[in-house]
């Protein structure tokens, strides 16, 4: 029997799964023939939320669904930073990493007298330094604010403000502070869209894609100038309307999105370690979902797959700008159909769907789904209980081959010890997960190229405090459980350790990260637990994680400043072309993997002259270029032809 998916019949389903599910031989699922004319559906994928009875149709483990209910309790904005407002008030600053925000209309008033206060405060400031005769450049400008809808995406009836006058709105927004001083890349605003796929909320399962997506705004950042949107605003579907996007941009090129790759590069040659900045991101999402992490129902047919928008200051502080509910997977670009192809390939091998005609998928199916949900939760959770003390030096990842020949090994000295391969759950059903410490960090599962973010650094790889076990740990564990609980039926032991998710391709945990985040997570889901007492504990985790990568990129800002700053000040062109021959030689830059800085294709349409339009100031194309192109790359024709569309636009 074949794989079958179905989707919405209004909406449809993205492109790009489409392709992707019909090379792997999928069908889709028929909307106008019955349900007992054709196979059931194997993967349910919706742009909006299900119903309760939709939900309620999908049978686990051969039936899945892409939405929890109350998932958009962090992707409506008004929802979500009313959770972080709360767990900032019982949790302290560790929940400092979303702007301030007001909720409106109900907290206009509140927003009103926070906007005088800050703009008195302000006025004393710019007072007190005339007076000392100082020239603050951060006090040039008013505070500044931006409003959003709170249910609403791309970057619609989104603006920036600095007078309440100007504060208009039609629907249910919320109001920021600025972020004034953002993370700049060659002048561009950027943020980074990170991909998460929570598999479970009780216990916690959440796994964070290696690869990304950095958006940059299509002119370069202009605080003097909050009308243009395109200097302040990096949603692609804003941008792609600038007369400026299919223009090169000095360093950014052509367009206005990197990958990854690009990414890990760029931060590289400026001297700052991107495996650790990734740490920081990872620490930002686990407080993000933890706060809603004991409020959303468990039910084990659901998935749900979350785009994080998170943008650095200048300071390299991470910031939560909103979470995306259904994540734009369009392609519209090479960088889009790199990133999301591999995504949605990963995604479906971490899901693990079991094969349709395997009947033995069922009856697991049924031992986990069939108790009640704090029995469900418990039975889930008791895979995750505490592993043998991990080593000092945790090990690094095993091949596929290697990792399953050492998950074969354990379970074979666990069917010896107690006559079974799987635990038993508090009921005395085997444990569907079927594994007891924290699940292994897969191998990438296929042979696909791209690059790995986050992976191209001992930072990143070995993690600052970051723990990770091999599934020999797993396969011991496990082994021991049954050793304890007793001996399972062996056919249901295979089954419900075959379909267990797991991290496939660029996917990697985020939580649990440790084995005493998988106990706490375990406590956490189980029925009459102290939540409260238990949900510290686990932020408590995450905090001491935090303070490691703060404390690593301690330096990191004066750093980037220094690197920047020599860049613009210009090395000449053959200090600055050995400089980048040698870091593309040690970071193995050659094929598809380009550095961030390249020479404008040819054809491509240059920037124009200095103008004033919309208010923002912007170079032409030729000014300072040889600081940022290895001339070894350059195609002279192309330069010539730019350099004689300069001068006809100067003379137009």
């Amino acid at each position: 029997m074949p794989y079958v998916f179905r989707t919405d019949v209004e909406r449809g389903m993205p492109p790009i799964l489409r392709e992707v599910l019909g090379d792997r031989g999928w069908l889709e699922y028929d909307e106008d023939k019955a349900a007992n004319e054709q196979p059931p559906f194997s993967l349910w994928w919706r742009t909006n939320r299900f119903t309760a009875s939709q939900i309620g149709s999908a049978a686990y483990p051969k039936q899945r669904i892409n939405h929890y209910p109350k998932s958009s309790e962090i992707t409506k904005k008004d929802h979500l930073f009313r959770h972080l407002r709360r767990m900032r008030v019982v949790h302290g600053s560790c929940y400092d990493f979303s702007p301030v925000t007001f909720g409106l209309p109900n907290d206009y008033v509140k927003f009103c007298q926070f906007f005088a206060a800050e703009r008195e405060k302000h006025e004393n400031l710019v007072a007190e330094a005339k007076a000392k005769g100082i020239r603050d450049a951060a006090l040039e400008h008013a505070p500044t604010y931006i409003c959003k809808p709170s249910d609403m995406s791309r970057g619609r009836k989104i603006f920036v403000f600095r007078e309440i006058s100007d504060l208009t709105y039609d629907c249910n927004s919320v109001v920021q502070r600025y972020i004034e001083r953002p993370l700049l890349i060659h002048g561009h605003k950027v943020d980074f869209r990170v991909y998460v796929l929570v598999t479970s909320f009780q216990p916690l399962r959440a796994y964070i894609y290696d690869d990304l997506l950095a958006r940059f705004s299509v002119e370069r950042y202009d605080l003097a100038n909050v009308t243009n949107i395109f200097c302040h605003l990096t949603n692609y579907s804003v941008n792609k309307n600038s007369d400026v996007f299919e223009q090169y941009k000095r360093g950014i090129g052509v367009g206005c999105k990197w990958h990854g790759g690009e990414v890990r590069d760029y931060f590289r040659k400026m001297g700052v370690d991107w495996g650790v900045m990734w740490q920081r991101v990872e620490v930002l999402v686990c407080y993000t979902l933890l706060s809603i992490a004991t409020q959303v129902t468990p039910v084990p047919q659901c998935f749900e797959l979350y785009g994080f928008d998170i943008m650095f200051d200048e300071a390299f502080k991470p910031w939560l700008i909103e979470v995306n509910f259904s994540p734009a997977l369009a392609v519209e670009s090479d960088t889009d159909d790199r990133v999301k192809r591999h995504l949605m390939n990963d995604m479906i091998d971490t899901l693990n769907i079991p094969d349709p005609d395997d009947d033995t998928a069922a009856d697991a199916g049924a031992v986990d789904a069939g108790d009640d949900v704090g029995a469900s939760s418990m039975s889930r959770s008791k895979s995750l209980s505490p592993p043998p003390p991990a080593p000092a030096s945790p090990p690094q990842p095993q091949p596929r081959g290697a990792a399953a020949a050492s998950g074969a090994k354990g379970a074979s000295a666990g069917r010896k010890a107690s006559g079974s391969g799987a635990p038993l759950g508090p009921s005395g059903r085997p444990v569907r997960n079927g594994a007891a410490g924290a699940p292994p960090v897969g191998a990438r599962s296929g042979a696909r190229s791209g690059p790995r973010v986050g992976s191209g650094s001992s930072a990143s790889s070995s993690g600052v405090g970051a723990t990770r076990r091999t599934s020999s740990s797993v396969s011991s564990a496990t082994a021991s459980s049954s050793m304890r609980t007793g001996a399972p039926d062996a056919a249901a032991a295979a089954t419900t350790t075959r379909y267990v998710d797991s991290p496939k391709g660029q996917f990697r945990w985020c939580f649990p990260f440790s084995p005493q985040t998988e106990q706490l997570a375990a406590d956490l889901a189980r029925k009459g637990a102290p939540t409260e007492q238990v949900l510290r504990a686990c932020i408590g985790e995450v905090k001491r994680k935090e303070q490691r990568v703060v404390a690593a990129m301690a330096d990191y800002a004066d750093t980037y400043r220094a690197r920047v700053a020599e860049e613009s000040g210009g090395r000449g062109a053959a200090g600055d072309v050995a400089a980048r021959r040698a870091s593309a030689s040690a970071s193995g830059n050659h094929g598809d993997h380009q550095p961030p800085t390249v020479a404008p294709p040819k054809g491509a349409k240059p920037e124009p002259a200095p103008s004033k339009e919309n208010g923002v100031q912007r170079l032409p194309a030729d000014a300072d270029d040889d600081e940022d192109v290895d001339l070894a790359t350059v195609d002279l024709s192309a330069v010539e032809a730019m350099i004689a569309e300069a001068r006809r636009m100067r003379v137009a």
